[in-house]
């Protein structure tokens, strides 16, 4: 089953953020050299287009396509926009149809709003060209235990959402392997420390010693974050 209702009611963090987060930088750097030789580049669930807007700068002759649920984001993306090589569209990616195949994939915390991965995953994989490359951002358990997780967000009188689910490292990996792509799981460790908000969903890290912090969801549930890398 494809959750179709993301948590798009909790956009506000997307509205006027400007500079790449952390595990945005570790993305360029990881889609850096791919990027020198690809002619086109797609980002699902790219917001207010500001991580498109950064990555374009590295490579003017690459045509960039940004597509997001959110109407509203969209526009947002639209009117800062002055690049003619980046588009930006309202598209649902569960319903895209398209023959376009893409050199470069960026899909970052999106995944876990399903309560099936595969179904997605087996999409987007669709839309890669044969060389080309996807890389999911997002929380991965490293245990082999898979979660379905609802939440109630009662401080804005939500309905009851996904957004938290975590699949295993193992359970990902056997499906990818199944359809004969290669992989790779690169653990995300967020460096600096980052208080507890008055808007309960955001993250906040907790230090557990000098070197070593963990996040923390507002639904007081741990993260594990990953950057995976899947290519042919």
């Amino acid at each position: 089953m494809i959750i179709k209702t993301n948590i798009n009611s909790q956009i506000d963090a997307y509205l006027s953020r400007t500079k790449l987060k952390y595990h945005e930088k570790k993305t360029v750097k990881l889609i850096s050299k791919k990027l020198k030789s690809s002619k086109n580049f797609l980002d699902i669930g790219c917001a207010n287009g500001s991580f498109l807007f950064n990555v374009s700068s590295l490579n003017n002759k690459v045509e960039y396509s940004g597509f997001d649920i959110s109407k509203k984001l969209i526009n947002l993306a639209n009117k800062k926009n002055t690049n003619k090589n980046i588009i930006f569209k309202t598209v649902n990616i569960d319903d895209y149809k398209t023959k376009k195949k893409f050199d470069i994939i960026n899909a970052s915390g999106i995944l876990s709003n399903y309560e099936d991965f595969r179904i997605p995953l087996k999409n987007w994989l669709s839309f890669k060209d044969k060389e080309g490359l996807l890389i999911i951002f997002g929380c991965f358990n490293s245990r082999n235990i898979d979660t379905i997780i609802k939440i109630r967000n009662n401080y804005n009188k939500s309905n009851w959402q996904y957004g938290l689910n975590q699949y295993s490292i193992k359970t990902v990996g056997h499906f990818l392997e199944k359809k004969g792509y290669n992989y790779k799981f690169v653990k995300f460790e967020l460096p600096i420390n980052i208080k507890e908000s008055k808007d309960p969903i955001r993250s906040y890290t907790v230090k557990i010693n000098q070197k070593k912090r963990i996040i923390l969801t507002g639904a007081n549930i741990v993260k594990e974050l990953f950057h995976l890398i899947i290519s042919n």
